[in-house]
């Protein structure tokens, strides 16, 4: 038995040389690869703000994109292939984004990456998705200068070009506010918003101050902008920057006779959780949201393991994964034949909007919701 064992194992070795050497001759390398590549699951990233001043929005849009992954997959994945997500943390912050954006791609090798969450981890993200040619859709990534970030780079979330533009003409002509001051945080996001709002504001902006991100010492700035009586404050913040800023302009009394008016950054609830009704009266826009699907805020909610409340960027991660899963089925897995594909975007109806791209990558759809601060709880304000 052991000498029959051992012809038949040598009989076994020489079909694998041949067979080796036949691919070798003919290009086989390549085979094998290819035939690996169509056995495999498809691997895709996500990078989202999972620690940090913005990590509740960051973990609940996690779910969000567990939850089309799972339902995608329950329906037999894209072209029979089982979809499979490597999360990474990307802060809000550029250096975390260039660092998980970097493992993605250089180490994990993912076919495209959803997120991530901020705009100064996307800046810092996009130039090494554009290089090495790797689709990536931001879900909540807003600021201006995005739209020229490179052609791999898309997002399923309105450019700010707009929102602080809906902001101006809706505080002008439907508030009636004649004089603005200027309350921003030292990013892209913030300074952009900041640029647009003073360009489009018909009436007067009396005023700009800055300060630098996560700062809880605002009241100099404050103080500087009491001096100039404003009708109203607009003011862009993240969360750590806006509990303080918040809590300041109530002690200083600045919100006795002052409308502060801020922008989708305020949908994070953790800010009112913390302020509780000192944030009364505050109002800000955010990208028109939806009537949440029952059934989909139960499958988030499992996923995280009890209650939580929805915000307008859940939705759009889930459109971001749908949107993706629509480019592959239709490109195949060449990267530049999805990027491509991802263009050709018209119409798709998802969860959150009705997407097209346009040639900067942005959705051509701009609508927004006004909110209110009214009990310390986050209200429609129309």
């Amino acid at each position: 038995m052991q000498e029959k064992s051992k012809g038949l194992l040598g009989v076994i070795v020489i079909a694998v040389v041949l067979v080796m050497g036949y691919f070798a001759l003919s290009g086989g390398e390549e085979v094998v690869e290819e035939v690996a590549e169509e056995a495999g699951p498809i691997t895709i990233g996500f990078m989202g703000a999972l620690t940090g001043d913005v990590a509740f929005i960051g973990e609940i849009v996690r779910a969000g994109v567990e939850v089309a992954v799972d339902e995608l997959n329950a329906a037999g994945g894209i072209d029979g292939k089982i979809v499979e997500v490597i999360y990474e943390d990307s802060g809000c912050d550029g250096e975390m984004g260039a660092n998980a954006a970097n493992k993605l791609v250089n180490v994990d090798n993912v076919l495209a990456i959803i997120g991530p969450t901020c705009t100064p981890a996307t800046l810092a993200a996009a130039p090494i998705a554009e290089e090495a040619g790797v689709p990536m859709i931001s879900y909540s990534a807003t600021a201006a200068s995005i739209s020229e970030a490179g052609d791999y780079i898309f997002r399923t979330v309105p450019s700010d070009a707009f929102q602080a533009a809906f902001a101006s003409d809706y505080i002008y002509n439907e508030l009636g506010i004649e004089t603005a001051a200027i309350l921003s945080c030292l990013n892209d996001w913030c300074q952009g918003n900041a640029d647009t709002f003073a360009a489009t504001f018909e009436g007067e902006v009396l005023g700009s101050e800055s300060f630098e991100q996560g700062s809880v010492d605002l009241r100099s700035q404050i103080t500087k902008l009491q001096a100039l009586e404003p009708d109203m404050i607009y003011m862009l913040s993240f969360t750590a920057g806006s509990i303080a800023g918040i809590t300041q302009l109530n002690e200083l009394g600045v919100m006795d006779d002052t409308l502060v008016f801020g922008a989708d950054t305020f949908g994070d609830v953790s800010i009112w959780n913390e302020l509780g009704e000192l944030g009364d009266g505050i109002m800000y826009t955010e990208p028109a949201g939806i009537e949440y699907d029952e059934a989909f805020v139960e499958a988030i909610e499992v996923v995280l393991g009890g209650e939580t409340e929805m915000n307008t960027y859940v939705p759009r991660a889930y459109d971001a994964v749908s949107v993706l899963a629509w480019a592959i089925e239709e490109a195949g897995l060449d990267q530049e034949a999805i990027k491509d594909q991802l263009y050709k975007l018209d119409g798709f109806v998802g969860m959150s909007d009705t997407y097209s791209f346009d040639e900067n990558g942005d959705t051509e759809n701009a609508q927004y919701d006004i909110k209110l601060i009214e009990g310390g709880k986050i209200v429609s304000a129309e």
